[in-house]
């Protein structure tokens, strides 16, 4: 299957572009590469072609690279338990440090699944060109904040008169 959905990592994208433009000067350029991959059951060969991503980027002289929402799995739920794993400490984690590191690039993970204790979160992380963490985000569900929003609408809003 090809993955394909962004969720929140434009936001954090946007930051780091930001952070990124603050510290160059007017005349300087940033080249992105905004990655595609196909996502299969197998975490190892997802990693991988998300590392291959990386170096092919650099080598056509990317500085920022930004890979897809859930590119070490497929997206969904019951994927996230199996798949998920510790920042920094994971698989996932450790072969981008080292790509990033390789390559001088920084890298936008859209998000990986991340384990802390029983729970899973669906993490979007940042490493920079040294390979060292940026910035990590955990994604917030959108249903869960319209429905905070809509609570608050109602705690809000005067009642409703009834005739």
């Amino acid at each position: 299957s090809t993955q394909s959905t962004w969720g929140h990592s434009e936001c954090l994208f946007f930051f780091v572009c930001l952070s990124v433009f603050h510290q160059m000067d007017s005349k300087s350029k940033i080249k992105v590469a905004l990655c595609q991959i196909t996502i299969g059951v197998n975490k190892a060969e997802n990693v991988e072609r998300a590392v291959q991503s990386i170096a092919d980027a650099a080598k056509n002289n990317s500085d920022l690279v930004v890979l897809p929402e859930c590119f070490n799995c497929p997206y969904g739920n019951k994927w996230f338990p199996s798949f998920a794993e510790e920042i920094p400490n994971g698989e996932t984690s450790r072969a981008l440090q080292e790509a990033a590191a390789r390559h001088k690039v920084t890298v936008i993970a859209g998000s990986i699944p991340e384990r802390e204790g029983d729970r899973c979160f669906n993490t979007s992380v940042t490493f920079g060109p040294d390979g060292a963490i940026l910035a990590k985000y955990r994604k917030v569900l959108l249903l869960l904040l319209l429905l905070l929003l809509l609570l608050l609408l109602l705690l809000l809003l005067p009642p409703p008169a009834f005739t």
